[in-house]
């Protein structure tokens, strides 16, 4: 009845739309079985009471609804912009919607070969109609049936995607929605039709109540190969698809609107959980829920945020996205805290002494502590260049100091005690001596570092270096260390202090050079 009205009259269009809801939630509403096959998968339970007149009001109700929506287009070339979006809406949306449910309420998302044959067919008569509004609109051109054709198009191209997941094995309906929301934002801009660039933000949307309802996009074993396997199908081409998806829907010269930011916004968010999943997958033998972690995948993992930060600090910008600008310092905040709870605590070899695979110089414990401080650098650096916050720069630095003091630490450890470095291992005098000299360089490398690219951040920390050493061999190796290491010690500090006085005095406090008297 709402899709009758608004074929008789124009100013009952959204009809059509109100028609297609109707069915929807009539499909939903279905009574259940009455020993349901499954839980709920989005409120939708798999087993149904008649499924043949379940599939036959599907089909009917929601052919009725297109019929009548793509006549009004067909015959109203005059229409109203916003009356042609809802006659539009609901001639697509009716049929998709009723097809994606009645195929979770009947197979439950097993592969269902009707169904996807059924897709196929719906996708040729998608074509059909898109057909029919090119042909009438080079004859007689009108911005209803410009909509009509990129609302029909894109329909089609959902079709297919959603024949595919019904044919095919753990077939999931998020590349779907992707696939069609790439479909659809390049038929919005080859057709120039901007209605269409909220159906990729709607889209996205949908794919997002997905996310926030059950994170994992895959069911079942996945293959142990790395990288290539079912996370790649179900958050790798989606993320690509929605990132293909905004850059399509941009406005040239213009700054990015809300359909564009949504797309960006779920592409960073699905390659995000993609790089993490893929990183658990290879270091778990493909298992992603087993319980535990390693200090290796708690570095990786800092070290994709940082990664992350970073890239996306470098494409920041006056004139960006205010996504990129805010996924910047989104992502950095995830790498504080994945390094202080991750790296500081969970899975630090000092307080799990579990063994750390490696030799002396490169092992777990190193690179998952020295790989992420250095990306802190880079991403301190760029973040500087690029006028970030005050705040920060110098959060960044400190995490990079912090990594890198600890990934010295473990180093000089690892090279006396082995494969295990708890705190509750003895410590030789050897091993006590080496931290004190270690830290003595690595201060000194960060005064190098102050001087030559005039950082004020740098020379601070290694006055703290400099400093925390000082406090270790006055008030540790001279109770703990014995003969020639306790000489050794104090020699060692005391020629590093007189020598960065010496620095502090000719490099960085050194009066400015008067100017040359003027000729007379």
């Amino acid at each position: 009845l709402p899709a009758l009205a608004g074929l008789v009259a124009a100013p009952a269009a959204a009809g059509g739309a109100v028609a297609a809801l109707t069915l929807a939630g009539a499909l939903v509403l279905w009574p259940q079985a009455a020993d349901p096959a499954g839980t709920p998968f989005f409120l939708l339970w798999y087993g149904t009471v008649n499924p043949g007149l379940l599939i036959a009001l599907a089909t009917i109700g929601s052919l009725m609804v297109t019929a009548l929506g793509a006549l009004r287009l067909l015959g109203g070339s005059r229409l109203p912009y916003a009356t042609a979006q809802s006659f539009a809406a609901g001639a697509a949306a009716a049929p998709l919607a009723a097809l994606a449910i009645a195929d979770l309420r009947i197979a439950g998302g097993a592969v269902a070969p009707g169904f996807a044959a059924a897709a196929g067919i719906l996708a040729a008569g998608f074509c059909g109609l898109a057909a029919l509004c090119r042909r009438q609109g080079e004859e007689t051109p009108s911005p209803a049936l410009a909509l009509g054709l990129g609302a029909f198009a894109a329909a089609a191209v959902a079709s297919l995607c959603l024949g595919l997941v019904f044919a095919l094995s753990g077939g999931s309906l998020t590349p779907a929605l992707a696939g069609a929301a790439l479909a659809t934002a390049l038929i919005a801009r080859r057709l120039d039709i901007p209605a269409l660039r909220w159906c990729v933000a709607g889209l996205a949307v949908i794919v997002a109540a997905r996310l926030a309802w059950d994170p994992a996009l895959i069911r079942g074993e996945l293959s142990r190969t790395p990288i290539l396997n079912g996370l790649v199908t179900a958050y790798g081409l989606p993320a690509l698809c929605f990132g293909l998806a905004a850059r399509a829907i941009r406005w040239p010269a213009r700054p990015a609107d809300i359909p564009q930011q949504v797309a960006q916004a779920l592409s960073l968010l699905l390659s995000a959980l993609f790089v993490f999943l893929e990183i658990r997958h290879a270091l778990h033998g493909g298992r992603l829920s087993e319980p535990g972690t390693s200090v290796l995948e708690q570095g990786l993992t800092t070290l994709t945020a940082l990664g992350f930060s970073l890239v996306l600090t470098r494409f920041s910008g006056p004139s960006a996205s205010p996504v990129i600008r805010f996924g910047g310092l989104a992502f950095a905040c995830l790498a504080l805290l994945q390094g202080a709870l991750g790296l500081g605590l969970a899975a630090n070899p000092l307080l799990t002494d579990e063994p750390v695979a490696g030799g002396i110089v490169l092992n777990d414990a190193v690179l998952a502590y020295a790989l992420p401080a250095a990306a802190t650098f880079a991403l301190a650096r760029a973040a500087r260049r690029d006028g970030r916050p005050t705040w920060f720069v110098r959060m960044t630095g400190g995490l990079g100091l912090a990594l890198s003091f600890l990934a010295l630490c473990l180093a000089v450890r690892h090279g006396f005690q082995g494969e295990r470095l708890g705190l509750d291992r003895e410590t030789g005098q050897a091993e006590w001596y080496a931290y004190s000299a270690a830290w003595l360089g690595l201060g000194l490398a960060a005064l190098g570092y102050g001087i030559l690219k005039g950082s004020a951040t740098a020379r601070l920390a290694s006055a703290v270096l400099v400093g925390l050493a000082t406090l270790k061999v006055f008030l540790l190796d001279l109770s703990g260390l014995e003969g020639p290491l306790r000489a050794l010690s104090f020699l060692g500090l005391g020629a590093c202090l007189i020598g960065i006085g010496l620095v502090y005095q000719r490099l960085v406090f050194a009066p400015a050079s008067r100017r040359a008297a003027p000729e007379l």
